[in-house]
């Protein structure tokens, strides 16, 4: 629990998901190969998991972790026992499943896809169809005496966004209908009598297994994206795109509210207050909430940035406030997480860093650059942390605060550094028109020198054979990191950040401006891309890139959007418009009927 790697292994060649069994002795990985493949704790090689023809979507231990279940795009389930064994292969499913999970028992799994649930014996044996249309999630109750079901689907009076509850021989007991939006979570209270649902519009509802309602939960200005009740049953919490999270208590009284961070930090009419980050942990247990103001000195004609990072426990106590400071933006790059969650690196006043750990206590202060700092990038095994400055130079550090090695041959201002995936490779991007690539060691490897203008980002995709990067000479570049041969130029206005999506096919830019750039890039050989803008009335100040369901965030001061980039979600929301049609209307062809089912 200090930090120190365990293990590393890399048998995948891309890796797509890691997932823990709930004993915590067995690691299973997806990987792009198709293959599930099982570790036990100490990193050794249990078994590789073959069989699926497709790309697997997503492995699943049952509770007692005696079972692995695995769904991929071949619409096949497999289960597994943890020694790696076959128990069977599941079949019918008519189209993509989407998800899996077993009850709490780990006797029963049940399996979705857009049109049906299925129940299965955890031996295999199928149990029941239950066919419905825009179903998006399911459940087990805590008991275990019955599934809800979250809908989206078109009726009459435009799009309804249901819940349905159904015992195990596909009854239906009950719809919870009421909210006006897409309906983001759901949870059951310990004793499985009341059920939460969070709304992107801006409520929580309380219901009962019967159906009714019990209360609404208002409070939240704008999407709620989580609820959960306490241990015992008395307190709910919600999270929302309002930058705030709500303490209730289960007859819908509001216990407290969590506010949000820029309320602390407005205090004269000099500063300028902006939402630029809010996440959870990557284990869900932080909130992670940033916070900037801008104070301007007309006398110097310049700004100074005070930034406040608050991290908050689910149960709404206030854990940690870091208080940091730039002279000149409120970038992200500024500020950076270890990839546990453990740690935290930030621009102090005096051109250093200081590390912390998320309980607060001080772990070092980096002292040794003579101008700003600009950027910030944890190594992705935690071990080294990078900077990037004005005074022309790279350094890089301990956790401890010792420097290991201060990397020189920029000419101009350093404006971004960052790792690659494997952690081998430095990419920065400066003032002197180049982008450079560094050893650990310091040496250098490659000098890109296209760009005609100063280049503010450069970063490498998921997989870390591509590398982007961003100039003022209007360009962003797609490089080829092995060989460095340009793979494709794409033309912007304006812009300083750059961040990829997860699976590598989207990269978003961070404007000056009031806008950003999205590109949907192909194969990155030419063949295709799109590119997507956003505009706003105020500048945005943050992009995010979710890797578990494809959405795009985005910030400012008036909130957060989240975009939906996910085509099989696109292609969902037209066949739930013309579902209907195509099985209602007489001048349909019979063919055609069924293009949606």
């Amino acid at each position: 629990d200090d930090g120190t790697p365990i293990k590393s292994w890399s048998e995948h060649t891309n890796i797509r998901s890691i997932e823990f069994s709930p004993d915590s002795n067995i690691i299973a990985s997806i990987g792009y190969d198709n293959k599930v493949k099982l570790w036990s704790n100490s990193g050794t090689l249990i078994k590789v998991l073959p069989g699926h023809t497709e790309i697997v979507r997503s492995v699943t231990f049952s509770p007692n972790s005696r079972i692995i279940a695995s769904i991929g795009d071949d619409n096949l389930i497999k289960l597994w026992h943890n020694d790696g064994t076959l128990i069977k292969t599941l079949t019918g499913h008519n189209n993509q499943i989407t998800r899996i999970s077993f009850s709490s028992d780990s006797k029963t799994i049940a399996s979705v896809n857009r049109t049906e649930i299925i129940l299965w014996r955890s031996d295999g044996t199928k149990l029941k169809t239950i066919d419905s249309h825009g179903i998006q999630n399911v459940s087990f109750s805590p008991n275990n005496s019955f599934i809800a079901s979250v809908h989206s689907i078109y009726g009459v009076n435009g799009r309804d966004h249901i819940v349905k509850l159904w015992n195990f021989q596909g009854n239906l007991l009950a719809t919870l209908k009421g909210h006006n939006d897409k309906i983001t979570n759901l949870s059951f209270s310990p004793d499985g009598e009341i059920i939460a649902s969070a709304s992107a519009d801006s409520t929580v509802k309380l219901w009962r297994r019967n159906g009714n309602l019990i209360k609404t939960l208002r409070g939240h200005s704008k999407a709620v994206k989580s609820v959960s009740f306490s241990i015992n049953g008395e307190i709910i919490v919600s999270a929302s795109d309002d930058n705030t999270v709500k303490l209730w208590k289960i007859d819908g009284t509001l216990i407290q509210t969590l506010p949000a961070l820029s309320e602390e930090i407005s205090t004269n009419n000099n500063k300028n207050n902006w939402y630029t980050h809010s996440f959870f942990s990557s284990n869900a247990s932080l909130i992670n909430s940033i916070s900037c103001s801008y104070t301007y000195s007309f006398r110097i004609n310049s700004r100074s940035v005070n930034y406040i990072v608050k991290l908050w426990s689910k149960d709404g106590k206030e854990l940690k406030t870091f208080r940091g400071h730039n002279w000149g933006h409120c970038y992200k790059n500024t500020i950076s997480f270890s990839s546990d969650s453990r740690a935290v690196a930030f621009v102090s006043k005096d051109d250093a860093l200081k590390i912390r750990s998320t309980d607060g206590a001080l772990l070092a202060t980096l002292r040794g650059h003579s101008d700003w700092i600009n950027s910030i990038s944890i190594s992705p095994d935690n071990q080294i942390i990078a900077s990037a400055s004005d005074d022309k130079t790279i350094k890089l550090w301990n956790f401890d605060g010792t420097l290991r090695k201060t990397i020189e041959g920029h000419s101009d201002k350093v404006n971004s550094v960052s790792f690659s995936p494997d952690g081998n490779t430095i990419v920065s991007a400066s003032d002197d028109n180049t982008v450079k690539l560094w050893s650990l060691d310091g040496t250098l490897r490659q000098t890109i020198d296209k760009h005609t203008d100063r280049v503010t980002s450069a970063i490498f995709s998921p997989d870390g054979k591509t590398i982007a990067s961003t100039s003022d000479d209007k360009t962003i570049k797609l490089w080829k990191s092995k060989d460095i041969k340009e793979l494709k130029t794409l033309s912007k206005e304006d812009g300083y950040s750059l961040y990829f999506s997860p699976d590598g096919n989207i990269l978003g830019l961070s404007n000056y401006g009031n806008s950003v750039n999205l590109y949907t890039l192909g194969m990155f050989n030419g063949i295709w891309f799109k590119e997507t803008t956003l505009n706003s009335a105020n500048p945005f100040s943050d992009i995010n890139l979710n890797p578990r369901d494809k959405n795009i965030t985005v910030a400012n001061d008036e909130g957060m959007l989240v975009l939906d980039s996910n085509l099989d979600n696109l292609l969902e929301r037209g066949c739930d418009w013309a579902r209907d049609y195509l099985h209602n209307n007489p001048n349909v062809s019979k063919s055609d009927r069924k293009l949606c089912d």
